[in-house]
């Protein structure tokens, strides 16, 4: 007897019978257990986020400045680690971050002096160059200080500071320095939203030094004290003063990246789930992209390299702005270039382009429903708080930022990224495979230029690499789901759209 041959493994004939079991929706009382279930996941990330304290979950950071300064004659701040002595007078820009000031930055020409432990000062007098020495000194022309509202009326003070109306000569110095401190690899955008991922709650500061280029300090358990100047150079040791860590909340010890991955999976995990329910009778039939009548296919490897061509001028197209070499709507033009060349890829094998980009009319308003409710709550998750108003801008520069975020944004991304990156993985790799496939080449386009140190500022590992890698693909999955379940780029350029329109306009 001829024993009858096993039949390979099917990802396909195994999760389908998962996802008709799944399916339950089509029972009558289908919101009501989609919403018991909601309400369960979203009451026990509650329980999980306010034990382990907000620092444990990363800082939200969206910093900005207004049209406000404060000029002094002399200042002199003396910290446990750092002095700082400006003598020949400066300005104050406050910094915000949601309506809330997290931060100043100080222009002018200073002196700062940095003092380390004993143990790191082998290490210290290698970095200065003078046997010995115990203290690095260097002149500074601008530096970015963490504080509160309270310090910085208190540094206000200190400094007899004044009111000054000729806030258009400090705020570029201001803005200067803070996009060197914006360009930090432990910042990662999600949801719309800058996050920070550190280890502990470090308190960091950024000065531009004459001599040692962006000079970077972290205090916390640790002190870290980094340079840029003629290499990056890092000088670490124990913090001699008491310091207490939040990942020890309430005598409880929270793992590293317990929050961040918790915060993120669970928001995605939501959303995910949101959209497989809106679009459960939108799955038959999709519009799928095939080759136009009387064309043939063509080799799979030619699009393979034209995808890898196009996302490697992508990432280095975003090393040059990381490295302030271009400004950031370079990033954009580089995508609607690209996608000229991929509509001309495209029609030279002979693809149907609407259907291959998603391009479709086919349930048009109930797409963009789910696509805006979508971008609404991944905004609100990513702030894991609710918008507590509008910020003061014109309304002229609310209709052009929606130009420029749905119009470029939005719908050039959503036809870059998905139209093109994620159609074409789905087509030679299986639509499960290939969507979540394409979401980590995307994260992985976004992660790496960021990851590349700035002058002066540390990589923390593993909370920058594990952290910021997975709440990117996460990110990216959840908007490439939508795409996945509806075949249609305007879901996608709405949910994109709404994470780039917002923020800019609301306070979280």
């Amino acid at each position: 007897m001829v024993p009858r041959p096993s039949r390979p493994f099917s990802f396909h004939r195994h999760i389908l019978p998962l996802l008709k079991v799944l399916d339950l929706t089509r029972h009558p009382l289908r919101y009501v257990l989609i919403a018991l279930a909601l309400v369960v996941v979203v009451g026990t990330f509650g329980v999980l986020f306010f034990l382990a304290e907000p620092g444990s979950v990363g800082d939200l950071r969206e910093d900005y400045v207004t049209r406000e300064a404060y000029t002094f004659r002399s200042l002199e701040l003396d910290g446990l680690y750092v002095r700082l002595v400006y003598e020949n007078g400066g300005a104050i820009v406050p910094v915000y971050s949601s309506g809330q000031v997290t931060g100043a930055v100080l222009t002018g020409s200073g002196t700062v002096i940095f003092n380390v432990a004993p143990s790191a000062a082998d290490e210290l007098a290698e970095l200065v160059g003078t046997p010995g020495a115990t203290t690095l000194t260097d002149r500074v022309d601008g530096c970015y200080l963490p504080v509160t509202y309270q310090e910085l009326e208190a540094i206000k003070d200190l400094a007899s500071a004044e009111v000054s109306h000729a806030y258009s000569i400090h705020l570029p110095e201001a803005k200067a320095v803070l996009r060197d401190v914006k360009r930090d690899p432990n910042l990662v955008m999600v949801f719309g939203q800058t996050r920070r991922f550190t280890e502990g709650a470090p308190v960091s500061a950024y000065f531009r030094t004459e001599r040692f280029g962006g000079v970077t300090f972290i205090e916390g358990p640790t002190v870290t004290l980094t340079v840029s100047r003629p290499e990056r150079v890092q000088v670490t040791f124990a913090n001699e003063f008491p310091f207490r860590s939040v990942f020890s909340p309430k005598g409880l010890e929270t793992p590293v990246l317990s929050g961040p991955l918790i915060a993120f999976g669970v928001v995605s995990f939501l959303l995910v789930a949101l959209t497989y329910v809106l679009t459960i009778d939108l799955l038959h039939p999709r519009p799928q992209p095939r080759h136009l009548r009387g064309r043939s296919p063509h080799p799979a490897s030619w699009d393979w390299t034209l995808i890898g061509l196009v996302l490697l001028g992508d990432i280095l197209v975003r090393l040059m702005v990381n490295a302030a070499r271009l400004a950031s709507e370079a990033v954009v033009i580089y995508h609607v270039a690209a996608l000229v060349l991929v509509v001309y890829w495209l029609e030279y094998v002979g693809m149907d382009v609407p259907t291959y980009l998603g391009l479709t009319r086919r349930n048009l308003a109930r797409v963009l429903f789910v696509g805006a409710s979508l971008g609404l709550l991944a905004t609100v998750g990513g702030a894991v708080s609710f918008p507590s108003g509008f910020r003061s801008v014109r309304v002229i520069a609310v209709l052009g930022q929606a130009v420029w975020s749905f119009g470029f944004i939005g719908l050039v991304r959503a036809l870059y990224y998905h139209g093109f990156v994620q159609t074409t993985f789905e087509r030679h790799l299986g639509r499960w495979v290939g969507w979540l496939g394409s979401a980590f080449v995307m994260a992985l386009v976004y992660f790496l230029p960021g990851f590349i140190p700035a002058p002066g500022n540390p990589v923390t590992w593993p909370t920058s690499v594990v952290g910021g890698l997975v709440t990117l693909l996460l990110t990216f999955a959840v908007i490439g789901f939508l795409f996945h379940r509806t075949r249609s780029a305007w879901g996608s350029a709405a949910v994109l759209g709404l994470l780039d329109f917002l923020p800019r306009v609301l306070t979280f």
